[in-house]
């Protein structure tokens, strides 16, 4: 009996000396959790010391597509998010749980994630033939995804970007990135994106910071001939090639260039991850004379030199032509706003409100009350029924929801006199099944 106890136990744990070699098509995800360092393949865990000259295993039954996962690493949570984003699982050490409320979206492929006080956010991607400029959040209480509420649009729909999150500021820098597309006039594939942009969450606001200098295109540039490699985990946006380590703080302006240690693991890296609790780095490796993917800790001082360069990201100067430019294109938007009398639905609402309320029910106030102040964004069919406390079967919350809108639009027609559509209802962009409410223009 006491045998059999032993085998089972060194069935789940069995040490590894130095570097854990893993199968060459084996699917896998690198992540950390404190100070231990962590790889999950299809069935197995790994787990490494401090020092990451011992790894251990255990067998899981989780059955995840881990070749389909990327992790968000924060100072004190750690989540495994499906590449073409909707699904997210929680990591405790070696125990992985679903916590969202969705499905496999694959319509946000590279996009940027990030952790604003704890709560999982994303921005951009691509997929279903379409680049994504918003951002959405997972809600902690429902375990859906939201999207931010934005005051004007952001027409900077670039993959692959370096997000940055500035707890102090409250706000979310973005830049760099690639055109998911080939662009046959200009003959070359992935358009490098010269725009650093910032969303501030407090004034929900969307602003151009300026183009990167002519230094860091040219940087940019050579770069993009080589192969980098994203480091997940770090407190900036970073990457690594084989010869330097990049650090990038959009709120500060400057990037910060560290030359690596001569090391052979860099040139054949292919994914990392950063333990800013144990500041090691986990590097997965491809060895072409074993066949397989070798995993390595090295720690930050054995890793990066000490001497480092600083440099300015963007720049915020505008030329005298360009100050010309703006003035001219500002006179002339004002010379047609003043010239165009009529006002977009949302203005003539705002304006006869009185007038308009003083024939709604409860419910169809509350529900203007909520499109006037969620627009220009619009309203979902379960945000309505939340709203307005229904406690139907489904089919009954949409033909409730359905019946009041149709009754909003036609007391909101009558008061202003006109036959316009006022309401608009359509398929939402993220999620095709739900049904969305705005102000048609």
């Amino acid at each position: 009996m006491t045998l059999l106890l032993i085998n089972v136990f060194l069935s789940f744990w069995i040490d590894f000396p130095d570097l854990l070699e893993i199968p060459e098509r084996e699917n896998y995800v690198l992540y950390c959790k404190d100070n231990v360092n962590y790889v999950l393949t299809k069935d197995t865990i790994f787990s490494t010391t401090l020092d990451g000259k011992i790894w251990n295993r255990r067998k899981h039954d989780f059955n995840l597509n881990t070749y389909d996962l990327v992790p968000l690493i924060g100072e004190n949570k750690t989540f495994l998010l499906s590449r073409g984003h909707g699904e997210v699982y929680n990591v405790e050490k070696d125990t992985i749980t679903r916590i969202d409320n969705s499905y496999d979206w694959r319509s946000r492929y590279f996009s940027s994630s990030f952790l604003r006080n704890d709560v999982i956010h994303t921005y951009g991607g691509y997929g279903l033939f379409s680049v994504k400029s918003n951002i959405v959040y997972l809600d902690n209480l429902t375990k859906e995804w939201n999207v931010i509420y934005t005051k004007n649009q952001n027409s900077h729909n670039y993959i692959n970007s370096l997000v940055q999150y500035d707890q102090i500021r409250d706000e979310m820098f973005f830049g760099f990135g690639k055109k998911p597309f080939y662009d046959k006039e200009k003959a070359y594939a992935h358009k490098l994106n010269n725009q650093i942009v910032k969303y501030n969450f407090k004034e929900k606001e969307w602003l151009k910071l300026g183009e990167i200098n002519k230094e860091m295109s040219s940087l940019l540039n050579d770069l993009d001939k080589k192969t980098q490699l994203k480091v997940y985990g770090y407190l900036n946006p970073s990457f690594i090639t084989n010869e330097a380590f990049y650090e990038f703080d959009f709120a500060k302006n400057t990037v910060i260039k560290t030359l690596i240690q001569s090391n052979s693991f860099i040139d054949a890296a292919i994914k990392s991850i950063y333990n800013h609790h144990s500041k090691t780095f986990l590097l997965a490796h491809e060895s072409s004379k074993r066949n397989s993917i070798l995993i390595s800790q090295l720690e930050k001082t054995h890793l990066l030199k000490v001497d480092f360069e600083k440099r300015e990201i963007y720049s915020t100067k505008r030329t005298y032509s360009i100050f010309i430019t703006v003035f001219v294109i500002s006179i002339l938007l004002l010379y047609f706003l003043l010239k165009k009398s009529t006002k977009n639905n949302y203005e003539k609402v705002q304006k006869s409100r009185s007038n308009i309320n003083s024939i709604l029910s409860i419910e169809e106030k509350i529900l203007l009350d909520n499109l006037m102040e969620i627009h220009p964004n619009s309203l979902s069919y379960p945000e309505i029924i939340s709203l307005q406390g229904y406690n139907l079967s489904y089919e009954s919350n949409i033909k409730k929801t359905q019946k009041i809108l149709v009754s909003l639009n036609d007391k909101i027609q009558k008061s202003l006199k006109t036959k316009n559509l006022i309401l608009y209802t359509k398929r939402s962009d993220i999620d095709k099944r739900i049904k969305v409410v705005g102000f048609n223009k």
